[in-house]
């Protein structure tokens, strides 16, 4: 058996998958999972369904020629050209449940689904909700206790509420050069190239210097360990639980692809992609209080006023990044914008942003130059809620 199998609390198919390595797969009775997931083996391209490339049905630069958002040296600029600036791939704005304006780039088709990066988070961090709402996953478990390949590990000791908030303190930090470093080897670990494990990463990062709950301190990997925790607790397989909780019920028309690694494993910290409409359905049921579009409750209402109003102000301005959101909190893996508002963001430019109150939403997707850049992020959230702020439907 390749790696290391998952706590004998796991059952079906995410246990199944774990015991399942490269060099296994085409074996029997191994090939009869196998072949039917041959993509979560071998590096694949997955597409469907065919068709013309999506024309916007809602055409949107007019509109975006006339909104104004902040530019350089505080002039202000055309939203479409800040769009074309930024390398953005797709912008769509909603307002009360209703498609207002849809904006593609050339050679951009809004039916493909876009990788989301760490919007990947937010989206597991809504299935830890649920679980919660359910009463599979209790917040204040300590991560040692579900994954224990990390009990002898500073992570081992942190709970469920701290993965959650991003407030696990391990000496981490992520750069994006390649240089060697921990967030080198996590990315060579997901990804095949190395011969650690993500848990092999995760269990060898050292204590930060205050403890866990105190700081806001964006450690990636954490988030997989989360969704393989979340596997023990449910039973399922993450890609099981994410069809079958969210995935469906949202009635998502395109695909849906989730990368995982060579254990089976779901990059549930940032590998899925998904069509800019099916982010958007997603957004809207938790605007609409967690119910879907056919009225059921998919998501717990108490889990979402949570995650938007109880976010540790100070954990988030002594952190990483409070420039980003310098008037906002993190909760639950999404981050809390002052109002009521709510966003998940990705490198390289991702974002959702929704408002229940006035009942806006817009949904981003790029393909920038720089991964991540704080000042470029800030500048780029400060342009979304500048366009959320204005008038939609004024002549043009």
């Amino acid at each position: 058996m390749a790696g290391m199998s998952l706590p004998d609390s796991a059952t079906g198919d995410a246990a199944r998958r774990a015991a399942i390595g490269l060099d296994t797969w085409l074996e029997h009775p191994h090939n009869r999972y196998s072949l039917l997931r041959a993509s979560e083996f071998i590096p694949s391209a997955i597409w469907s369904p065919a068709g013309p490339p999506q024309e916007p049905r809602y055409p949107a630069a007019a509109l975006l020629q006339r909104l104004r958002v902040p530019g350089a040296a505080g002039v202000a600029t055309s939203a479409l050209d800040h769009l074309r600036a930024t390398n953005s791939d797709s912008l769509l704005l909603y307002e009360r449940g209703d498609l207002v304006a849809e904006w593609h780039s050339e050679g951009v088709d809004g039916a493909r689904p876009h990788l989301l990066f760490s919007i990947g988070k937010s989206i597991t961090g809504v299935l830890a909700g649920i679980l919660i709402g359910d009463g599979l996953l209790d917040p204040d478990t300590q991560t040692a206790d579900l994954v224990p390949q990390l009990r002898d590990s500073p992570a081992g000791a942190a709970t469920v509420r701290q993965m959650l908030d991003m407030t696990v303190d391990l000496a981490y930090s992520e750069t994006f050069d390649n240089s060697p470093s921990d967030f080198t080897r996590y990315r060579r670990a997901v990804w095949g190239g190395g011969p650690e494990t993500l848990l092999d990463v995760v269990a060898s990062l050292q204590a930060g210097p205050v403890g866990h709950g105190q700081v806001f301190r964006y450690v990636t990997p954490v988030t997989d360990v989360l969704g393989i925790a979340l596997e023990v607790v449910s039973g399922r397989r993450y890609v099981d639980l994410l069809a079958e909780r969210l995935l469906a019920p949202l009635a998502m028309s395109g695909p849906v692809v989730t990368q995982v690694d060579r254990m089976g494993h779901a990059r549930a910290t940032g590998g899925i992609s998904m069509t800019p409409r099916d982010l958007a359905r997603l957004g809207q049921c938790l605007m609409d209080g967690g119910r879907g579009p056919a009225g059921d409750q998919i998501v717990p209402r108490a889990w979402i006023d949570d995650m938007r109003h109880n976010g540790d102000r100070n954990a988030w301005l002594r952190g990483d990044c409070p420039e980003v959101l310098a008037d906002g909190a993190y909760r639950s893996l999404w981050y809390a914008v002052p109002g009521g508002a709510f966003m998940a963001t990705g490198i390289y430019g991702q974002f959702l942003l929704c408002d229940p109150v006035s009942g806006r939403m817009i949904v981003r997707t790029s393909s920038r130059r720089v991964a991540s850049d704080a000042a470029l992020t800030a500048a780029e959230l400060s342009a979304l809620r500048a366009l959320a702020e204005q008038d939609w439907h004024a002549p043009a």
